[in-house]
């Protein structure tokens, strides 16, 4: 490494940085404390005068036993008892030991092994991130990126052990109580030549972390279980094990806990369903007649259809099943009040329209809803949101849990509307053994 006059033996940041911090305690009780005579105050420092001395005797031979947890003790003690002579920099302190003994642990021998510090090679400077700690650090020290948290120092020492040695240095040498302030007080150690786009630093970062099988995302939970409101009536005999396959999909989506993932696994039966009604149909229909090349070209026309057609055609027929007899009433039905309820507010209509609006629709789009196009309408909604999830293309909008937050609005659809809407649909449908998804006969007759 190039000598520079910033060039510095690493035990010599070891032993400045400590006598810098007993030192600037020291100076602030001599400034502000000693006058006031406080007994058990005035026996701390003495120990932190004793602790100093040990401090510079042991730097003349360059050892690093210093008797550091005595120190660090006392400065817990005062921490409990006068934390006013700390000037609030408790965090700062605490980091501070966590380096300290960390290097307090090495093997005296590497010390000396350790090239010549360069202390601006590096600047810490003030980040607010969403990482509470990030560490990369390649085969070129220089690229170094560090993210800390003097907030949150809980797993300090795990983390510290990521350290090569010779940063541990350049980060002690750093780090002090007037590095600036940030609101998280999370600090970045990144080259003094680097930028500082945030932009840049989060897409890096946020690669880096999952490429070694980290999660960078906050996700929306939802934890309502299905609510069961319809008319159903249970019977075992009805031969619920052709759902097999479906009841397996709905344990999944009652294991999901986060929002979107919920959704895609009740998509995935929505999507079974609309697929299998034709089949069903067909099948009802010849009962036990001779299946013909004809009824295969039909079938094969029905279940070959795009996807939107398929699903509106299939919510046709859904919607029109009874929701409760005793009210005369349909799913449409519901799936309508539940969409009046939805926006039944100026700043709840406008907020959804906005929501539409990233959907693809016009302006104030809910304005055109009503009872007879609502089957149209909600089966539109159900593919053009699974669309934002799975698809990927530039020109779509593409929701994530990285933008979720962003579009509370989008989180009321899915909570208020489809999810509970497709919960209580699809468990009636199962339930009662809708002739819409169940067969009548488990084989085909062929000849």
């Amino acid at each position: 490494m190039q000598i520079t006059d910033t060039s510095k033996k690493a035990i010599d940041i070891y032993y400045d940085k400590l006598e810098s911090l007993i030192n600037s305690v020291i100076a602030e009780y001599e400034q502000n404390f000693e006058r006031k005579s406080i007994t058990e105050l005035d026996n701390y420092i003495a120990l932190l005068n004793d602790g100093l001395d040990t401090v510079k005797d042991k730097r003349a031979t360059e050892e690093l036993d210093c008797e550091l947890d005595v120190i660090i003790g006392i400065f817990n003690k005062l921490n409990d008892e006068y934390p006013e002579i700390l000037k609030e920099a408790i965090h700062y302190f605490r980091m501070m030991f966590a380096l300290l003994s960390k290097i307090s642990t090495l093997d005296i021998s590497v010390v000396p092994l350790i090239p010549l510090i360069q202390e601006d090679m590096f600047k810490l400077v003030p980040y607010d991130t969403s990482f509470e700690k990030f560490y990369f650090s390649p085969e070129d020290i220089r690229k170094t990126i560090i993210v800390f948290s003097l907030n949150d120092l809980s797993g300090i020492s795990e983390f510290l052990n990521k350290f090569n040695v010779e940063l541990l240095f350049h980060l002690l040498g750093k780090l002090s109580s007037t590095n600036g302030t940030s609101e998280t007080h999370k600090y970045l150690l990144i080259d003094k030549d680097s930028s500082e786009n945030a932009d840049s630093l989060k897409s890096f970062m946020n690669l880096y972390e999952v490429s070694v099988g980290k999660e960078i995302h906050n996700a929306y939970r939802y934890d309502q279980i299905p609510l069961i409101r319809s008319d159903v009536e249970w019977d075992y005999l009805k031969g619920y094990q052709q759902f097999d396959d479906t009841i397996y999909i709905l344990s999944e989506y009652n294991y999901q806990k986060n929002i979107i993932d919920k959704y895609l696994k009740l998509y995935q039966v929505i999507e079974n369903f609309m697929f299998r009604e034709p089949i069903c149909s067909l099948v009802n229909l010849n009962g036990e007649v001779m299946f013909s090349i004809r009824d295969f070209q039909n079938l094969y026309k029905r279940v070959m259809e795009n996807e939107l057609g398929a699903l509106k055609k299939f919510m046709k027929l859904a919607l029109k099943l009874t929701y409760k007899e005793t009210a005369s009433s349909q799913f449409k039905d519901i799936v309508y009040l539940s969409w009046t309820k939805l926006i039944d507010t100026p700043d709840k209509t406008a907020g959804i329209n906005g929501a539409l609006r990233k959907l693809g629709y016009n302006e104030n789009h809910s304005g055109n809803i009503n009872i007879g196009n609502i089957q149209d309408f909600f089966s539109e909604v159900i593919y053009k949101l699974r669309n934002c999830i799975v698809h990927n293309k530039e020109t779509e909008f593409h929701l994530t849990y990285g933008n979720f937050s962003d579009y509370p609005a989008i989180a009321r659809l899915l909570e208020e509307f489809l999810i509970v809407c497709l919960e209580e649909l699809v468990f009636n449908m199962l339930i009662n053994k809708s002739q819409l998804i169940s067969y009548n006969h488990p084989n085909i007759r062929l000849f």
